[in-house]
């Protein structure tokens, strides 16, 4: 594993999912570094850009270094923690659980 993080994306009208390093976007980047600055023992494995009708976000996929946390972290019947970036509002940017569907992630 090299340590780099990467976020996955829909092009072609949402046809065709892509997938770059967090530093193709150096906003991306910047954001992942602060978060895992802000919460501290969080480490951020990936990321996951989408436009959604308020704006456009990067959900961040991460674990704790808190053991008892990781089986709430972790991809659980459909559910997944995530802290969710709004660029276009970021005062809209919040911790949240995702419901992951196989093409599109639905914010709970």
């Amino acid at each position: 594993m090299d340590g780099r993080v990467y976020y996955s994306y829909l092009t072609a009208g949402g046809l065709i999912g892509s997938i770059d390093a967090i530093s193709y976007d150096p906003r991306y980047q910047v954001a992942v570094e602060e978060f895992e600055s802000k919460h501290e023992g969080c480490l951020v494995f990936h990321a996951i850009e989408s436009q959604m009708e308020y704006g456009k976000m990067l959900s961040l996929l991460y674990v704790g270094n808190d053991k008892e946390n990781w089986e709430g972290e972790r991809l659980f019947d459909g559910y997944i923690a995530a802290y969710t970036i709004n660029f276009t509002h970021p005062d809209l940017s919040v911790l949240e659980t995702l419901l992951w569907d196989a093409l599109k992630i639905v914010e709970l």
